[in-house]
Parts: C-alpha cells; sequence; structure tokens
C-alpha cells in the first residue's frame, strides 16, 4: 500500500495562496511513488480558483461557504486519514501549518520536510532525535 502523505504549508499571505508549491509538492510525491492528499484539491473540487489571488483575500472573497472551523475540521480529518505529513518550506511561518504538525506528531504519523523542490527529509516519530533518509 502506498504511503498517503498529508501536504502541509504556509498558505496565507502567499501569492496563490502558495498553489504552486502545493502542486509541485504532490507530483513530485506522486513521483517518488506516495499518494499526496492536497488540501487544496477540496476547494478547487468547489470551484475555488487560487492562481491570481494575492494570498490575503477572505473566505468569502474566495468563493468559500465554509467558515474558519469548519475547515479545519475537514483538513484535520484529511489530515489523520494519512499516514504522514509532508511540510513544505516555511511551514513554520503559518499558525495552521503548525498545528497540522502538532496533530501529526500527536497522532504518531511519520512527518518528511521539504529542502528544496527536489529533496526531502524523513523523520521517523519513534526515533528521538530524530532519524534523516533521503527519499
Amino acid at each position: 500500500m502506498k504511503e498517503r502523505l498529508y501536504i502541509s504549508g504556509p498558505m496565507t499571505g502567499h501569492a496563490h495562496f502558495n498553489a504552486p508549491a502545493f502542486d509541485e509538492a504532490e507530483r513530485l510525491l506522486r513521483d517518488k511513488g506516495y499518494t499526496p492528499v492536497s488540501p487544496l484539491q477540496k476547494e478547487r473540487d468547489a470551484g475555488v480558483i487560487f492562481e491570481g489571488c494575492t494570498g490575503k483575500e477572505s473566505l468569502i472573497e474566495m468563493g468559500i461557504q465554509l467558515t474558519m472551523q469548519e475547515i479545519i475540521m475537514q483538513d484535520t480529518e484529511m489530515l489523520l486519514e494519512c499516514t504522514g505529513i509532508f511540510m513544505l518550506n516555511e511551514w513554520e511561518t503559518s499558525k495552521g501549518a503548525t498545528a497540522e504538525y502538532a496533530i501529526a506528531r500527536w497522532a504518531g504519523l511519520s512527518a518528511r520536510f521539504q529542502i528544496n523542490s527536489t529533496n526531502w527529509v524523513y523523520f521517523m516519530p519513534q526515533v528521538i532525535g530524530g532519524f534523516d533518509e533521503r527519499i
């Protein structure tokens, strides 16, 4: 069974809500044999277009008919259906990505971190101090 990795990273304040970084991670993870899970996909399926946005638009301006609490619940459910989390660069600057990382670690999911567009680091949660493996 392919490992399902939830993609997490900063969105607010980034051009296009950082959709190009999420899309690139999704492509690269798929090419490496993983099943990527992107939180952007559910909005795209509902007709939301991220391209051309400044990253500062409100949910209403984006055409999203959910409250922030509803989005958090949906994203958390998606995350917990995965076997691991993949953290995009600058994830530490995002309240949402930081919360998703904490939930993933609490739930015992594996975590991987973007180094650049082609290298990834794997951290095994059961090893204190970390274990790096190039994927």
